[in-house]
């Protein structure tokens, strides 16, 4: 049986491995046009920004494909962020509610429209501007906090998948935390870190306690052990890196 140090030492040397790996194209979506548009960080900053906004209360494919379905409905010119900046709040609010294209469709137009005012205001239209020069982790999250609608989660998630997906580099990494969300939860109650009843805060933390450098190192792994073998249903025990550690809590 794997201790707990080498667990944590295994998730960390994994974590590593996806660091070190040359960058890929997310998928985001599963439509091969939006992906490609999202992806293109260097064109196009502004659409990885708002489709991360997007990303509450529905499903996260839905969600990341939003601006490219508003750049559609509306026959926009171009995915280019002036194009999107013409659009009124009051167009906005419209689309969204008529198109469906949110659970709450009049708040997160408007989360989406101010997004791109923030942006304007703040990053002259730019908004590779928020992490371009090479900012400490802290920093950029705070930038992210700052805009309308994006608390502490989907700044921590956004921040993570530019450092981790995008290879963006930050001076530091120590104010990367994983996000509480149920791959890392499943990984880290079922090896010992934490127990069924921790708070996302407790998680947070025995993160960082795990190692403070980068928090967030451990979810990657965690997502893939569990979308690869620890399902929720038929799990592949015998296929986990981590099953003789496991104490086989659902």
């Amino acid at each position: 049986m794997f201790s707990r140090s080498n667990v944590a030492n295994y998730l960390i040397r994994t974590g590593r491995e996806f660091l070190r790996q040359q960058r890929e194209p997310v998928i985001f979506t599963g439509r091969e046009e939006v992906d490609e548009a999202l992806n293109n960080i260097e064109e196009f900053p502004h659409l990885y920004l708002l489709g991360a906004q997007m990303d509450r209360g529905i499903e996260s494919h839905v969600a990341w494909e939003i601006p490219y379905r508003l750049f559609e409905i509306l026959e926009l010119k171009s995915l280019e962020f002036e194009e999107f900046r013409k659009l009124s709040i009051e167009d906005l609010v419209q689309v969204f509610i008529q198109n469906n294209l949110h659970r709450y469709p009049a708040k997160m137009a408007r989360i989406f429209y101010n997004t791109l005012e923030h942006v304007t205001q703040a990053y002259e239209g730019d908004a590779t501007r928020l992490w371009n020069d090479q900012p400490s982790s802290a920093t950029l999250i705070k930038r992210f906090l700052q805009f309308d609608g994006m608390g502490l989660r989907i700044a921590t998630r956004t921040a993570n998948g530019l450092f981790r997906d995008f290879k963006i580099r930050l001076s530091d990494s120590s104010s990367l935390d994983v996000t509480p969300e149920l791959p890392v939860r499943r990984v880290f109650r079922r090896t010992g870190f934490i127990n069924r009843h921790a708070s996302d805060e407790e998680l947070i933390y025995s993160a960082r306690e795990l190692h403070l450098r980068y928090p967030g190192i451990f979810e990657k792994p965690c997502w893939e052990i569990v979308h690869r073998v620890c399902k929720s249903e038929n799990p592949l025990c015998n296929e986990c890196p981590l099953d003789s550690s496991c104490l086989k809590i659902i």
